[in-house]
């Protein structure tokens, strides 16, 4: 399984150029990457907080400026400028985002360890989730309680792991078998019933299988999606409480699966896409059902699906990794990495309103 996680590692932890340095350091910044992305005003409606008129939009990722030296990083973006946020100290970096009321939460890892960060827009406070090495890879917030779905070493294996925080202590919650190999990389909370979904992947035999775990509070049931290899890397809610998982098959075809109750549709999304990969966060479901992709083939794109249909939309002509994406007002934005020359990448960030693909850089 070790490999499996190396392999995870490098779809998600693609680099990209940044211009803030890190504490601790005296080198100039070489890289930084966005891995995902989250708004005020989206987060308020869907996890039913507080009204916000912030239209901001918040991309976690990390600057990298040498060997082993990389630091978690937020990006705060509106529309008149972009500041970037230090969470993390020296090693460490961000792989997922959220916004709940007047807070941003973002977690991944430092020194090794699963970490949280909260930012109240003035200060960040850090949580250490566990002594144990692992990696945080998404948060979700509900009721003010903190959900994080990632995986902790256990008995020198990766094991899934559900950590609960209400403020002020840290649950831990074991998901697989402490002598199985598995990771948890997404998670959602239902308003319907409260039942944590968290989407990942577990060794069978060598080969990782997409699994779906639900934690009631009390008892964890697992469901496998597929047989093939593969693991679920974004999962995102609908409305009618049907949620859709994504996750790349063979690293380099990747599987929708729309799921209701214990029900389980496959959608064929490779049509007509050669080499179609997913990044982490590339996943959204808007109020109307509609389904956003984050993608790439040869050229970031952006695939629209609305329950029969496929539409793809170009989102550059270089060649990029996207590994999130978002609605707010009728805008979808994505965010991503693009290489550039000298061995240095730069972080991005594209909106879609309809028509129209812009882009920036996150400076």
């Amino acid at each position: 399984m070790k490999k499996h996680l190396l392999h995870l590692a490098a779809i998600l932890f693609a680099t990209s150029l940044a211009f803030v340095a890190c504490r601790g350091g005296k080198d100039d910044p070489v890289n930084s990457s966005a891995l995902a992305i989250d708004s005020l005003k989206s987060r308020a409606i869907h996890t039913q907080t507080k009204a916000i008129s912030d239209n901001d939009i918040y991309v976690a990722g990390k600057l990298s400026y040498g060997y082993a030296k990389e630091c978690a990083m937020l990006w705060k973006i509106n529309a008149t400028n972009t500041t970037s946020i230090q969470l993390g100290e020296i090693n460490s970096w961000a792989n997922s985002v959220f916004v709940s009321g007047d807070f941003v939460y973002a977690v991944g890892q430092e020194n090794q360890r699963p970490t949280l960060w909260k930012y109240d827009g003035t200060k960040v406070i850090s949580v250490a989730l566990r002594s144990n090495h692992g990696d945080a890879y998404d948060v979700y917030v509900s009721d003010n309680i903190i959900y994080i779905a990632g995986s902790e070493e256990t008995n020198n294996q990766d094991i899934a792991t559900l950590w609960i925080y209400d403020g002020t202590n840290v649950t831990t919650r074991s998901l697989g078998s402490n002598i199985i190999p598995s990771m948890a990389m997404c998670l959602f909370v239902s308003k319907n019933d409260n039942i944590v979904y968290i989407g990942g992947g577990e060794l069978d035999g060598n080969t990782t299988k997409p699994t779906l775990w639900k934690y009631n509070g009390n008892d964890v049931t697992v469901q496998r999606l597929s047989e093939e290899m593969n693991y679920i890397s974004a999962i995102s809610p609908t409305t009618d409480n049907i949620a859709y998982c994504i996750g790349n098959f063979n690293g380099d075809a990747p599987n929708l699966w729309k799921i209701d109750g214990s029900d389980v549709t496959h959608v064929d999304i490779r049509s007509g896409n050669t080499g179609l990969q997913v990044g982490q966060k590339s996943l959204y479901v808007t109020a109307d059902n509609t389904v956003y992709i984050a993608a790439k083939s040869h050229f970031p794109l952006l695939l629209k699906y609305d329950g029969s249909n496929f539409a793809t939309i170009k989102l550059d002509e270089k060649n990029a990794e996207t590994s999130s994406v978002i609605m707010l007002d009728n805008i979808v934005y994505a965010v991503g990495t693009m290489p550039e020359s000298g061995n240095k990448f730069t972080a991005k960030l594209w909106k879609y309103d309809g028509k129209n693909v812009t882009s920036q850089q996150l400076r």
